[in-house]
């Protein structure tokens, strides 16, 4: 099975490339912005993903930070919200299974008894939440959103948490 990972020299990219370098049944084809315009016309990305022929496409790419994308909305939008949704239609078209990496930012964080789950009600309350929710597109059987909390560990260097440590 060919997997394509786009944004994989980010921290979740990278350490998902190295699990899946672990294992020997699966061919991994690493993309970096690089490789790809993210930013690029639908015709340009289907046709860069046809020359690869994945059979899954993991999305760990994302314009970070609140303040950030606050700051480049347009950056934001393009990357969180526009490339997913060029993913979703390729996916469908070309019958490719996409997994979205989202993240817990598309829901409201004022409470922090809630435990939010998959029918929980997105409610985001920053430009980062509000883009990515724009990127989860509708989950069908080729489409996965998967949404992540912080990230932690070695190749995370970025983040609050290790900052602290």
């Amino acid at each position: 099975m060919k997997i394509m990972v786009v944004g994989s020299n980010g921290a979740l990219g990278s350490e998902l490339l190295l699990q899946l370098k672990k294992q020997n049944n699966f061919e991994v084809i690493p993309i970096t912005r690089k490789d790809m315009d993210l930013c690029g016309s639908f015709q340009d990305i289907e046709k860069f993903i046809k020359t690869k022929s994945p059979h899954l496409i993991i999305n760990c790419a994302a314009f970070l930070g609140i303040e950030n994308c606050y700051k480049n909305t347009n950056d934001a939008l393009l990357i969180n919200t526009f490339f997913p949704n060029k993913l979703y239609c390729i996916s469908k078209q070309l019958g490719i299974k996409v997994i979205q990496i989202s993240t817990e930012c598309v829901f409201s964080c004022d409470n922090e008894n809630i435990s939010n789950n998959e029918n929980t009600n997105t409610n985001p309350q920053t430009t980062y939440g509000v883009t990515k929710n724009l990127g989860e597109c509708v989950p069908n059987k080729n489409f996965i959103v998967i949404r992540l909390p912080l990230l932690f560990g070695p190749t995370n260097k970025n983040q609050i948490v290790k900052k602290l440590i």
